[in-house]
C-alpha cells in the first residue's frame, strides 16, 4: 500500500516538475529573447515602406507595408494569420459605401415619383393684435393701471437681480479660493522633494530605455534640396545633429540647385522585455514614485 502511494507520489511531483520546468522556460523565452524589428523605407519614383516586428525567429511577427497608397498590417503566428489590423476599418469602410449608394438610389427614384402639387393660396384677414385691440378699448384709468402692473413687474424684475448678486459675489469667493487652493497645492506636489526625485529617475530610465531601443544597424542614402539655398544648409544642419546615429553608414547629399527628395534607408535594432522589466521593478520599489503614483491617482 506505501510502496503504490509512494509511486503516485512520485508521478505527481514528477507532472509538477515538468509543469514548473515550462513554465520557466516560457518565462525565459519571454524576457530573454529579444523582440527584434527592422525597417526599409525607399523613396525614388514612388515612396513606400516596409517594416516587420518579429519575435523567437520569427514564429511570431507583425509585417507592415505601405504601398501604391495602402497600408497593410497584420499579426502572423508560423504561416497564420491571426489578426489583420485594418480589416475591420476596411468593412467599415465598404459598408459605408454600400449604405451610400442606397441612399443615392432610393433618392433618385424617390425623385422620380414625386408629384408637384401646387400651393392653394388662401386669402386671409390682416387682424390688429390683441393687447393693441384691448388697450384701445379701456379707458383713461384701465391704461394707467396696465402701466402701474408693467411698472412693478419691472421693479420686482431688478430688484430680484439686486438681490442675488451677494449670493453670486458669494459664490464667486467660493471658487475662487477653491482654484486658489488647488493651485497652491499643486506647486506644493511640483516643489516637492520626492516628486522632483521620482521625475528625475523617470527620466533617467526613459533614457536607458530608448538607449536600448535605437537601431544598432542603419545604413542609407538620402539627396535632398530646395529652391532656397540657405533653407538647405538649414535642413543639412539639422540632420548633422543626429549624426552620432548613423555616423558614415548613412550618405547625405544636399542639392542647392533644384527641389528633390530622394534616397534610401535601412535600419535594425531589437530590445528585450527583461529590459522593460528592470525599469518597471525600479520604478516600482522607488518610494519616491509611489508618492507620485498615490498623489496623482
Amino acid at each position: 500500500m506505501l510502496h503504490i502511494i509512494w509511486i503516485i507520489l512520485k508521478i505527481i511531483l514528477l507532472i509538477l516538475a515538468v509543469v514548473l520546468g515550462l513554465a520557466l522556460l516560457i518565462l525565459a523565452l519571454l524576457l530573454l529573447v529579444p523582440i527584434r524589428y527592422e525597417a526599409h523605407l525607399k523613396k525614388k519614383e514612388e515612396f513606400f515602406v516596409e517594416a516587420r516586428v518579429h519575435w523567437l525567429l520569427q514564429l511570431v511577427r507583425v509585417p507592415v507595408s505601405f504601398r501604391n497608397g495602402e497600408l497593410s498590417a497584420k499579426l502572423k503566428v508560423l504561416i497564420f494569420t491571426v489578426k489583420d489590423f485594418l480589416a475591420d476599418e476596411k468593412e467599415i469602410e465598404d459598408g459605408m459605401k454600400e449604405v451610400f449608394a442606397d441612399a443615392e438610389e432610393h433618392a433618385g427614384k424617390a425623385a422620380e415619383q414625386e408629384i408637384c402639387i401646387e400651393p392653394v393660396e388662401e386669402e386671409t384677414e390682416e387682424l390688429e393684435p390683441w393687447p393693441a385691440r384691448k388697450q384701445r378699448n379701456l379707458g383713461i384709468f384701465g391704461k394707467i393701471t396696465v402701466f402701474l402692473r408693467t411698472l412693478a413687474g419691472f421693479l420686482k424684475t431688478i430688484w430680484r437681480c439686486l438681490s442675488s448678486i451677494p449670493k453670486k459675489l458669494k459664490n464667486l469667493k467660493y471658487t475662487l479660493h477653491r482654484f486658489y487652493v488647488k493651485i497652491k497645492r499643486m506647486k506644493r506636489f511640483a516643489t516637492d522633494d520626492r516628486t522632483k526625485a521620482a521625475l528625475s529617475l523617470a527620466w533617467s530610465q526613459l533614457k536607458g530605455f530608448l538607449v536600448k531601443l535605437l537601431p544598432n544597424k542603419v545604413r542609407g542614402d538620402l539627396r535632398f534640396g530646395t529652391d532656397d539655398p540657405a533653407l538647405t544648409g538649414e535642413i543639412l544642419g539639422g540632420i548633422s545633429i543626429f549624426y552620432p546615429l548613423f555616423m558614415d553608414n548613412v550618405k547625405v547629399v544636399p542639392d542647392f540647385q533644384e527641389t528633390v527628395l530622394e534616397g534610401e534607408l535601412y535600419l535594425k535594432g531589437r530590445i528585450r522585455l527583461l529590459t522593460v522589466a528592470q525599469i518597471a521593478w525600479r520604478l516600482y520599489r522607488d518610494k519616491n514614485v509611489r508618492f507620485v503614483y498615490r498623489m496623482v491617482t
